[in-house]
C-alpha cells in the first residue's frame, strides 16, 4: 500500500526513479524495491518519503 502511494506521488511530482534516488540520496534499487512492496531498510524508506513530502508541500504552496 505504502509503495502503490509513493509510486503515485512520484509520477504526481513528475519524477524518474533515477532522479527520486538522487534527490533521496539512496540507491535507485531502493525506489524500484518500495514500489514493488518489497522489504526496505527504515532509513531509506524514510528518506524516500520524507523526500516526496517535502517535494508535494513546496508544488502546493
Amino acid at each position: 500500500m505504502l509503495g502503490l502511494y509513493a509510486k503515485n506521488m512520484r509520477i504526481y511530482l513528475d519524477l524518474t526513479q533515477k532522479e527520486l534516488a538522487k534527490r533521496a540520496k539512496v540507491s535507485p534499487k531502493y525506489i524500484s524495491s518500495l514500489e514493488r512492496e518489497q522489504p526496505l531498510p527504515l532509513r531509506e524508506k524514510r528518506k524516500i518519503l520524507s523526500l516526496l513530502y517535502a517535494e508535494r508541500a513546496k508544488k502546493w504552496d
